[in-house]
Formats: structure tokens, sequence, C-alpha cells
């Protein structure tokens, strides 16, 4: 399945090792599509109400991604805001094989999504 839109980064990966269909999928089209969508991700998570890193809810920095993750599988909205923003930018078979894989992909989308947000949030504060 190749990313048919120049636009996303290019993300190396050694794809001579043995991964499943989902695994590649995963590596070729969903890591350049969050890569892509990083800022609206983050926005789109940081404006949102009661989330982890508000004023009023203080997270250690060891829990920030369980605390994401906890948060964003809790508000189905927001989950279901994210998947769409991810999906929206795939092409026609790659929206064929997520509709296919839609479980496994979906959790997959939603554990790097909450690794990123950490991994920003944390950089950000400077651990």
């Amino acid at each position: 399945m190749e990313a048919s839109n120049n636009i996303r980064p290019a993300i190396i990966f050694n794809d001579k090792l043995k991964m499943s269909p989902i695994e590649k999928f995963q590596n070729q089209s969903v890591r350049p599509v969050i890569k892509m969508m990083h800022q609206q991700i983050l926005n789109l998570f940081l404006g949102y109400p009661n989330q982890p890193f508000s004023k009023n809810n203080q997270v250690s920095p060891q829990n920030y991604f369980l605390e994401i993750k906890r948060f964003i599988d809790k508000q189905i909205s927001l989950k279901y805001e994210l998947i769409g923003m991810v999906s929206g930018q795939f092409n026609q078979d790659e929206f064929e094989f997520y509709l296919e894989n839609k479980t496994e992909i979906t959790k997959r989308v939603i554990a790097m999504i909450a690794q990123r947000i950490s991994d920003t949030h944390k950089a950000s504060v400077k651990i």
C-alpha cells in the first residue's frame, strides 16, 4: 500500500523486516498521516475541556501517556474526531484496508496519537 499523497512526510523504516499487513499499513500510511496532522491533533486535544494538561489537573510526567490514552478512550467524541482526522487523509485503497481492520487500526492510531501528545508535552516542559 503506497501513500499516494506526496504532502505526507516521508518516514523511513526497514521494509526488509517481516511485518504483518497491519504493521506495514501502520508504518506506510498511519504514521505519516499522524506526523502530518500533528499540530491539528495537538490543538484539538489541548482545546478539549478537562483534558489532562488543564491547570486544574496536574499529571506527573511519568503518567502522561497513560492519562492521555485513558482520557481519549473515555471521551468518545474526541476519540472519533481524532480517528476521523486521520482516516480522512487515507486514499481509497488505504481507507478500504482501514475498514477491513478497523478495530485493530483504531487501537493503534489512538496509542500513537497519545504517545505523540505525551512526547510533545514532555518536551515542552523540558523534563
